[in-house]
Formats: structure tokens, sequence, C-alpha cells
């Protein structure tokens, strides 16, 4: 069952066509309200100009990520 499980997309990915839950089984990262996560939790490397994938920036309010399609979280 998939009870308080999150997927965060874009519009344009959510209305794609997906692979069987199972395919993603053993990527599931479960996170926990209150803790603390490294970015390393992440795959994510700390540059001063997100650039390249697996990349982020802290700019303000703002964290710039990048994978395939660039992501700020604000």
């Amino acid at each position: 069952m998939l009870e308080n499980k999150v997927l965060i997309t874009i519009v344009e990915a959510s209305v794609q066509r997906l692979p069987l839950l199972g395919y993603f089984s053993a990527d599931i990262l479960n996170l926990v309200v209150g803790k603390s996560y490294g970015t390393e939790t992440f795959g994510y490397n700390r540059n001063s100009v997100a650039e390249s994938a697996g990349d982020f920036a802290v700019r303000g309010s703002i964290i710039d990520t990048i994978n395939y399609n660039k992501l700020d979280i604000e």
C-alpha cells in the first residue's frame, strides 16, 4: 500500500507513463520529519553555482539543484 508517500515531479512528467513501482523500490528513501540529512544522502555536491548533474548551490532561501531538469526549492 502507498500510504503517506510523496512523489515530487514536474507537471510534464506527471502525465507520462511510468514503470511499475517495483522498478523504483530499491531507490526509495524514507525521510523522517525533524531529522537532518546531509547532502551525501541525496548524492549532491555543494558548489557556489549549480552547473552540472549532482550539483547544488544555496542562494539565500533558494536551493538550485541540477539533475535532468533544473529544480529550484524555495
